[in-house]
């Protein structure tokens, strides 16, 4: 994992369900339609799952892989590559995403929308995707609510579920070739495309995008080459830049830094947190390096002195931080609400 994601995350594949026939699963019902799929899909992994989180085929989130074209919003297709629920993570029912199938670059669409589902944030549903600025780009879309202030959900501590350790099992080897020198770019264009399709890309531009001739017509799916494909005599794609072939950095694993100073307290009377953190960031990890384990933050009561008697309710003030926020076009003062 890269170490910009801030922790230290392992994937492993509990159960892999192959589908040939449709029919026999009628419930799912794969249409082109990115959102009915997704809202079918995460229903029909709920009643699979074995809610012991303990069992050996419980899963934390549930991967669909199609060859559909699939598309946000509509019932067309159209170049939406994934959705998924954001902050979907340890909730078992949003705990889902759905992937397009173009080749190799589908992993990049799983890791996208993984992403999202870890992701945290709060309140209202909006659309929320990365285009490029063409007719023919792919996007990724997600439910989430802000396009500002969203974090990991696990460094904020909803991702409980995901803390314990799976079963042990054969640990995965990986190739020691990159994925675009085992599968040239011919057979990149064969996934995306289907049996006849050829490169077409010229060398000087291959790793930043992959240009397919299908039917006579040089066309692409706006994704670069796979790492590892060749681009020139003695070189290869890294990075969507072609560099010479050489042997892969050594991995260094990443080491806490400094504990910072404790933070302000979170109330000024009626006890509030304190907080102290560090960063994986003596050294970061690179190259493949392992990311830090143990405490990121460490917590402490503060100013536990009773708040004067008029003072408002610890309520009143998380309330009141919304009083500046527009709902529906309006501006509101919030207040507590006490069910009778």
């Amino acid at each position: 994992m890269d170490p910009s994601i801030g922790n230290l995350i392992k994937v492993v594949v509990v159960k892999i369900i192959l589908i040939d026939d449709p029919l026999s699963e009628p419930e799912l019902n794969v249409s082109v339609n990115a959102d009915h799929t997704l809202k079918n899909f995460c229903k029909w992994q709920k009643n699979l799952n074995p809610e012991n989180d303990s069992h050996p085929h419980h899963h934390d989130v549930a991967i669909l892989i199609t060859r559909k074209d699939i598309c946000a919003r509509q019932n067309a297709p159209c170049n939406t590559l994934g959705v998924a629920h954001v902050a979907g993570m340890c909730k078992t029912s949003r705990s889902c995403s759905v992937n397009e199938d173009n080749g190799i670059t589908l992993a990049h669409t799983i890791a996208h929308e993984m992403g999202h589902n870890l992701i945290n944030s709060e309140a209202l549903l909006i659309t929320f995707t990365i285009t490029f600025p063409t007719k023919k780009a792919g996007f990724m879309a997600a439910r989430i609510d802000r396009r500002l202030n969203y974090v990991l959900c696990c460094s904020k501590g909803f991702g409980q579920c995901l803390q314990d350790e799976p079963e042990e099992s054969d640990e995965y080897e990986y190739p020691e070739l990159p994925p675009g020198a085992m599968y040239n770019a011919d057979y990149q264009c064969r996934f995306q495309f289907g049996g006849e399709a050829t490169v077409c890309s010229p060398l000087d531009e291959i790793c930043f995008r992959l240009w397919c001739m299908v039917n006579d017509t040089c066309t692409t799916q706006l994704r670069p080459a796979a790492p590892g494909t060749y681009c020139g005599k003695h070189k290869w794609c890294q990075d969507q830049k072609c560099v010479p072939i050489m042997e892969p950095p050594v991995a260094i694993d990443g080491g806490w830094g400094e504990w910072s100073s404790w933070s302000e307290c979170s109330r000024t009377c009626g006890a509030g947190v304190s907080v102290t953190q560090r960063e994986c960031d003596h050294p970061t990890p690179t190259a493949g390096g392992r990311f830090c384990t143990g405490e990121r933050r460490r917590y402490r009561i503060c100013n536990t002195d009773p708040c004067p008697d008029n003072s408002p309710t610890f309520r009143a003030v998380q309330c009141s931080k919304y009083n500046n926020r527009t709902h529906e076009g309006k501006m509101y003062e919030w207040q507590p609400y006490f069910d009778q």
